[in-house]
């Protein structure tokens, strides 16, 4: 879904830290699988950088296993130290430090609680609206608080009651943890948007927590202790299998989210910007109003943003932008009231959608897409100020192409030749499906007695995509045929 995915392939190295350990005590001599053990979780801190919560289970490892003193249990941990300041090193040198932000206590645990039990029941009911869930949407009010105080209180006599009788399984259920709960939506980090398809992060802890517990009951003649983890077993593969049906496309995915998770703003968007290009921008504006109707709590949002501003993240807000899996970005949030203000403009409702596009430049005024955006909406009653904006919006972006297109044909009208020239250049070659933009080059090239470059502009008008009338391209043909036949008059 993003370019992180593909990072997050490594991150389930972290769960294989319990192996490593285990494996580097048995032969603590070689160091073998010590190294690949460091290596891997840097890999994952790199991936995500949540993944560095798994280093407390290192010098934990140390009192569990081999001789179980701590002068192994900090020997075990230099080499991770070492890595650790690496990291922390290549982070500063270049990657800007994370949003955070610190809810008051009462508001932090609820939000803990919620999550919890979210995690917790996707994970002993697996079920398809849990696998396209991202927020805490379906788990709101004091039900879903209780729910996950119990699910602490039996994960806390879980581990209890491991480090009684075994306490490798302890530490593994520990490590489970330490993976598992940064990527919840656990403040301080608002940016960690939650889903149970993130089980795959730490799916090893998970799957040998099932397996010895499974294996422990087949050993002992549990069986009927058996079925309900066999159940698990199964409804998982079901639930896998159903989700990866529905994630074999883009589109799909993101109808299924939206549909169990409506306030996932950032799918939403994504939604929203594919159906608008498919035509579909009744329902782009239906997606999108959703959940900035229930960030902002108001009917009439657009006139509020528009009024305050960034004021308008308030500490309220902000927590409910971070239950809806973002952070308060006010770059990211314009954006997304942006393409809320092209769906409405493509249904009609052009004065809303100018009055929305006004509350996004509230919250970016230098972001070149709403200042071309709200020149286009514009144009029609203030062609000056439209090409004031996408002025500025080139000046921000000088290769926008779908601007440098737009105010080369204005410059045009205004018989700036050379600036059209200078502005189809920038727009080429991602403009070239538009035939128009090689008539406005063909116009401006022929005004200049570039005949030439006038006719090849209008071999490639004819070439594109989206070419234009046959007529409009042979009425140019037969002028510069005419200009070319004419002798130039002197002054």
């Amino acid at each position: 879904m993003d370019r992180r995915a593909y990072g997050r392939l490594v991150v389930p190295f972290p769960c294989s830290v319990p192996c490593h350990i285990g494996s580097a005590y048995q032969d603590f001599g070689g160091g073998g699988w010590l190294v690949v053990s460091v290596l891997s979780l840097l890999l994952a801190a790199l991936s995500k950088e949540q993944a560095i919560a798994a280093l407390l289970a290192v010098p934990l490892a140390g009192l569990m296993f081999g001789s179980r003193r701590w002068k192994d249990a900090i020997a075990i941990s230099a080499p991770f130290m070492v890595m650790t300041v690496l990291y922390v090193g290549l982070w500063h040198r270049y990657v800007a430090f994370p949003h955070t932000a610190f809810d008051p206590l009462p508001q932090g645990l609820a939000l803990a609680a919620r999550t919890l039990a979210f995690y917790g029941t996707a994970t002993l009911v697996p079920n398809s609206a849990a696998l396209q869930s991202y927020t805490l949407h379906n788990f709101q009010g004091t039900a879903a608080i209780f729910t996950g105080i119990a699910y602490f209180v039996l994960l806390a006599g879980l581990v209890t009651w491991l480090w009684k009788r075994s306490k490798p399984l302890a530490w593994l259920v520990i490590s489970g943890i330490l993976v598992y709960l940064p990527i919840g939506n656990f403040p301080p980090s608002p940016s960690f948007a939650i889903g149970p398809y993130r089980l795959a992060e730490s799916g090893v802890a998970i799957a040998c927590l099932l397996g010895a517990a499974l294996w422990q009951t087949i050993t002992f003649k549990k069986y009927l202790l058996a079925l309900p983890i066999v159940a698990n077993l199964i409804l998982n593969s079901w639930v896998t299998f159903v989700g990866i049906n529905i994630w074999l496309t883009s589109d799909g995915a993101f109808r299924s989210i939206v549909h169990y998770d409506p306030h996932l703003l950032v799918v939403a968007d994504l939604l929203a910007e594919s159906l608008n290009k498919t035509g579909q921008s009744a329902e782009a504006a239906d997606v999108l109003e959703k959940p900035l109707r229930y960030l902002f709590q108001s009917n009439d949002w657009p006139a509020l943003v528009e009024a305050k501003g960034r004021s308008i993240f308030t500490p309220d807000v902000q927590l409910r932008l971070r239950e809806m899996g973002g952070a308060p970005n006010a770059e990211t949030i314009a954006i997304d009231i942006g393409n809320y203000a092209i769906a409405q403009a493509k249904i009609g409702q052009v004065i809303q959608a100018k009055q929305t596009a006004r509350a996004a430049l509230k919250l970016s005024p230098n972001a070149p897409t709403l200042n071309y955006l709200y020149g286009r909406l514009i144009f029609r009653e203030d062609r000056a100020e439209a090409i004031r904006r996408w002025e500025l919006a080139l000046r921000l972006s000088p290769k926008y192409p779908q601007c440098a297109a737009s105010l080369a044909h204005e410059r045009l009208l205004d018989h700036r030749y050379s600036d059209v020239i200078e502005l189809v250049g920038r727009a080429l070659p991602s403009m070239a499906y538009d035939g128009q933009v090689f008539l406005d080059l063909a116009d401006a090239e022929a005004a200049v007695h570039n005949y030439g470059a006038a006719r090849k502009a209008l071999e490639d008008s004819n070439q594109a995509l989206f070419k234009p009338s046959a007529k409009a391209i042979s009425d140019r043909q037969e002028r510069i045929s005419l200009e070319m036949a004419t002798p130039s008059r002197g002054p």
